[in-house]
């Protein structure tokens, strides 16, 4: 396939940069360890791969800590002999602690780091940390490993590529069993509500799943599923509840779907229609929170076109955005949103 040697060529890159933090992460070995991870759930499954293989080689974290983007403006994490962050990236130095980022958004010669690795700027596409981060280690997943890691982040619609060529055989095996695969995409939404609801039970969790694998999943089921997908009680609900998608040409598909099931809604379209935009409409009563993923369309610019003349709050990024939208305004959007990607029926 026509992606398969770019692909192969950006990992190598991936894995050159990433020796280098993890050499300098070596040579420290013997400072207070202190991993700073962004409190999401990127940051979180993003800690879960990488506490588990520097345990691998030996090495031990002395200790973690979950941290927003504010915090982080504050400069609100510990002192430490090493700071390895995660997802995030600090704006200054405390004082002498060498430091180690980690990254996928935009590298800026602001950010304070001794040795440091960003993702997004060698893919070339954006994507979640924890994904390219299993990608660049020297080590092989197990193929959910992978999985979770491109869904935990809102399921990038540009990783599939990756995915395919990085799990081969073992991809088309998890499509046959769906979506990739319903309970990983469910785990994928448990790992996401970490922004929301941080416990360190989640944390171990994630941490054994990347050891063991979907057996995992089984084990801690009353705590995922009931944790996941709120008062939808069975996965058959969630498959019913994307039934009914509207599908534009090749301009835009859309599902209305219940809270619960965001990121799962991904998933099901970048595998299942090829389109300009998979738009969710979650259903929040008075308004609809609508979240918008592309490969071709630069999300940014249309957002804030329609915006300007028809009113409601939004943000995100070129590929992956998001807005809210009163419900009485709801088909004035779609209508907009058509005639900007050109529809004609």
């Amino acid at each position: 396939m026509l992606w398969a040697s770019p692909i192969k060529k950006k990992i190598k890159k991936a894995k050159e940069e990433m020796k280098k933090v993890l050499d300098f992460i070596e040579d420290n070995k013997d400072e207070f360890i202190t991993t700073v991870f962004h409190k999401d759930g990127d940051g979180l499954f993003s800690f879960a791969i990488f506490s588990n293989y520097l345990e691998e080689k030996g090495i031990s974290l002395d200790d973690y800590i979950p941290i927003t983007n504010k915090e982080i403006i504050e400069g609100k994490y510990p002192d430490s002999g090493l700071l390895i962050f995660l997802d995030c990236a600090p704006l200054k130095r405390k004082g002498d602690e060498k430091i180690a980022i980690i990254e996928h958004h935009e590298e800026k010669s602001k950010w304070a780091g001794d040795s440091s690795v960003w993702f997004n700027k060698i893919f070339g596409i954006p994507g979640s940390c924890s994904f390219f981060l299993s990608l660049s280690l020297p080590k092989k997943f197990r193929p959910e490993v992978y999985v979770v890691a491109a869904l935990c982040d809102g399921a990038y619609v540009e990783l599939l590529g990756y995915l395919k060529e990085v799990l081969k055989e073992d991809y088309e095996r998890l499509c046959r069993r769906g979506l990739p695969n319903t309970y990983l995409s469910l785990f994928g939404d448990y790992v996401a509500r970490f922004t929301y609801k941080e416990d360190k039970k989640r944390i171990e969790i994630c941490r054994e799943f990347v050891k063991e694998g979907s057996t995992v999943i089984e084990k801690y089921w009353n705590d995922i599923s009931t944790d996941s997908i709120d008062d939808l009680k069975t996965l058959g609900e969630i498959i019913q509840s994307f039934k009914n998608v509207k599908v534009y040409g090749n301009k835009l598909a859309i599902a209305q779907i219940p809270k619960g099931t965001h990121r799962l809604g991904h998933s099901w379209f970048a595998l299942a229609y090829d389109v300009d935009i998979h738009l969710i409409a979650i259903d929040y009563g008075k308004d609809f929170k609508v979240s918008l993923r592309s490969k071709r369309i630069n999300l940014i610019g249309l957002l804030d076109k329609i915006s300007k003349r028809i009113g409601f709050e939004w943000g995100g990024f070129p590929k992956a955005a998001g807005a809210i939208i009163d419900k009485d305004k709801f088909k004035l959007f779609l209508n907009s949103l058509l005639a900007e990607l050109g529809w004609k029926k």
